[in-house]
């Protein structure tokens, strides 16, 4: 029987929707008049409308705000009313049976968790007493569906409510960030597939376990009692012989699937965990508590309204049970969970050992994931460097690759509750600590590595570093992706020469660099890609709201920066269906305990594995990076002559016409056209670069990936390759 959970659920672009009942629309959330949209092929083109002024159409879009708001507080009267008169522990558990089965379709469930989650708000702010008093009261059908759609009602004129808001800010730079940090409140759960969570997560906590003793429980252990949890779930599932996937054309048969679900969601997780962590009955229920948000204790009289459910993710009934319908979902959640129990115990010191603990994980894990690509012996971890003043700086790694280095820097603080709400005061102090710091941190190392300068750290010999080319990369623990999707125009208001805060860095969380870095699991390939996020990241263009769509679009269709034009903004559209199911296939495979099932293939980048491993040979090559960004720009389908190319240059030809091809393929087989490459299969294996006459020795490529002939010519040789018999 399939698992009612996806490892993460795809986010697709604001502007798209999906019909059908129980879906979720995804709000334009953007001021009307404002941008105007249109879509095609893959892309989405954002424009100013040139009949409005930005002034006009931002005092519609706070009138439409003002009426949006009055809509948001009846629905909420009326959907408040109706779970009162209704069975109020049922409804919830409908909901989170429906979300469990939308999130197999894909799209249609995006953020449907998040209204799960504001129901779930609504139920605990109930008084305990009414709850008690109707939890044997059926639900119909009907009564469901009126109140489900109250429910989508009530998103959709919270959605429009909050843009109003945060018009107020005259400072466009700071709407746009302020609008995606609403839309990712709003709408979006997920920090990452669970796979790479639950490595993070685990790291952390774990380094906690000794507080056992004063807090009653190791924290790592609420990792594992989630698992054992949902196993207890699944099996409960299997036992009832009950299919997750609705029968098309069946909405009665859908509802008898949502009652079976939802009855088996409210057991108590308590004797579960007790068994399958094999610790004590009370010591169990003193872990589930930690996680719990009593019934009653809530006031939640919003969608916008801070909700304990989101981190304490397990409603505590007026009997002393419990019930936690979705421990899956709380791996996204975990961290801030430690940090707000170890606040409400007013343990000051475990906080302080929690901070310690995620910086330790985010430079650890970010140096392993460099590690496992380039070389341990390639990656100085807590290096210092002397500036042009004689000062030692410190920077969290170095990646040294002979002629070109990368300097990383890797940051752990917390993006809090307050700075993803959109808070005027917060986005700026969070710019600041996302952006303006680490830029600063990393453009200063840059300039000294380019000038040469000394470099040394623990159990290293002290070396002399002095690349041709420094690319940068800034990763922090926690997702921040409204700030890194507008990070060019957030900085240009911080346009200091002295500073130099360009933003020419690839800037990604930690969760997805684990994914990048098990996806391109070879130096030239990261190189690349690394390439292409920076200028990206430079330009602005095109809008890239997640990581995996970068990944995706890269490996796809190697996209880099696009030319931004005055007026317009262009937006990838959804690239990341192939990374989504092949995650969620592994964490299928990991739930069944490696049982047989499907299997979806890695995505790679199709570049041939014999070109990547010569140019894996060949690093400290002086023009390895250039070739591996040439490397990096030819369109995958191209390799598809360079396949065919290499299994000539394998064979023993036997007429002419073979004679004559394998001729061909030893002169060379030209592909791409930033640069122009050519790869011969006998030789070698070396790389030669011709630059065209008249123009400088090119360092690697920026990763613009803009057509032009007059770049140099790579040759790359693979080296003699055996004839077969």
């Amino acid at each position: 029987m399939s698992d009612p959970t996806d490892s993460r659920p795809k986010r697709p672009r604001p502007g798209s929707s999906s019909e059908g009942v129980g879906s979720h629309h995804w709000l334009d959330v953007r001021a009307p008049g404002l941008l105007q949209h249109a879509w095609g092929d893959g892309t989405s083109v954002s424009y100013r409308d040139p009949n409005v002024s930005f002034e006009d159409a931002r005092l519609t879009a706070i009138s439409m705000s003002h009426f949006a708001k009055l809509g948001a507080d009846d629905t909420f009267k009326e959907l408040r009313q109706r779970m009162v008169e209704s069975n109020p522990l049922q409804f919830f558990l409908l909901i989170d049976a429906l979300q469990r089965l939308m999130r197999r379709q894909g799209t249609s469930a995006h953020g449907y968790d998040v209204l799960q989650e504001l129901v779930g708000g609504l139920l605990t702010s109930i008084d305990p007493k009414i709850v008690m008093s109707r939890r044997n009261i059926a639900i119909s059908e009907d009564d469901f569906t009126a109140m489900e759609l109250l429910v989508r009602q009530l998103a959709a004129h919270a959605a429009q409510a909050r843009v109003g808001d945060y018009l107020t800010d005259l400072d466009e730079r700071a709407i746009d960030t302020r609008i995606v940090l609403a839309a990712e409140e709003q709408l979006d759960r997920t920090a990452g597939y669970p796979e790479f969570l639950r490595q993070i997560s685990s790291d952390v906590l774990t380094q906690l376990d000794d507080l056992a003793a004063g807090i009653g429980f190791r924290p790592s252990d609420v990792l594992r009692a989630a698992d054992r949890h949902l196993e207890d779930q699944l099996l409960r599932l299997r036992t009832a012989h009950e299919g997750l996937r609705p029968t098309h054309g069946s909405q009665g048969r859908l509802f008898e699937s949502l009652q079976r679900i939802a009855s088996i969601s409210g057991h108590d997780p308590v004797t579960a965990v007790a068994r399958g962590l094999n610790i004590d009955h009370d010591v169990a229920r003193h872990l589930i508590d930690a996680l719990a948000t009593p019934i009653g204790t809530q006031n939640i009289t919003s969608l916008t309204r801070t909700n304990r459910l989101r981190h304490f993710p397990v409603v505590k009934l007026l009997d002393g049970t419990y019930v936690w319908p979705s421990p899956h979902d709380h791996l996204h959640d975990v961290l801030e969970w430690a940090e707000l129990f170890f606040a409400d115990l007013h343990h000051n010191s475990a906080r302080a050992r929690l901070s310690r603990a995620r910086a330790s994980t985010t430079e650890r894990l970010t140096a392993q994931a460099f590690a496992d690509v380039y070389g341990e012996d390639r990656v100085i971890c807590n290096a210092e460097y002397r500036d042009s003043e004689g000062n030692w700086v410190e920077t969290d790694s170095v990646v040294d690759l002979g002629r070109v280095a990368i300097v990383v820097e890797a940051k752990s603080q917390r993006i809090t509750p307050q700075g993803r709400s959109g808070a005027v005061g917060r986005v700026r102090t969070k710019v600041d600590q996302f952006l303006v710091r680490p830029l600063s941190q990393t453009a200063r190392a840059k300039r000294a590595f380019l000038r040469g300068c000394e470099l040394r750290a623990q159990r290293r010999d002290s070396m002399f570093l002095h690349p041709t080319v420094v690319r940068r990369v800034i990763v922090n623990l926690d997702r921040v992706d409204p700030f890194v999707t507008n990070a060019a125009d957030l900085m240009s208001e911080k346009a200091d020469p002295a500073a130099d805060l360009r933003t020419d860095a690839w800037i990604v969380c930690l969760a997805d660099l684990l994914v990048v870095a098990h996806v391109l699991r070879t130096p030239s390939e990261l190189w690349a890609y690394h390439g292409k996020r920076a200028a990206q990241t430079a330009t602005g263009s095109p809008i890239i709201h997640t990581e995996t769509d970068a990944l995706g679009a890269w490996l796809r269709a190697r996209e880099g920066a696009w030319p931004a034009r005055e007026g317009h903004s262009f937006q990838l559209a959804f690239s990341s269906e192939e990374i989504n199911l092949y995650f969620n296939d592994r964490e299928d495979q990991l739930r069944r305990g490696g049982q047989e099932g499907r299997r979806v293939p890695r995505p790679t980048s199709r570049i041939p594995s014999q070109v990547l491993g010569v140019l894996g040979s060949l690093i400290d090559d002086p023009s390895w990076a250039y070739a591996s960004d040439a490397v990096g720009n030819v369109m995958p389908q191209e390799w598809a002559r360079i396949r065919q190319g290499l299994r000539r240059a394998e064979s023993s030809p036997t007429t002419r016409g073979q004679r004559r091809a394998l001729e061909a393929v030893q002169r060379g087989i030209t592909v791409g056209t930033t640069p122009r490459m050519v790869i011969k299969p006998a030789g070698g294996p070396r790389i030669d670069v011709t630059i065209p006459m008249g123009q400088a020795t090119g360092a690697a490529g920026d990763g613009l990936g803009e057509p032009n002939s007059e770049l140099p010519r790579v040759t790359l040789i693979l080296g003699a390759v055996a004839p077969t018999t």
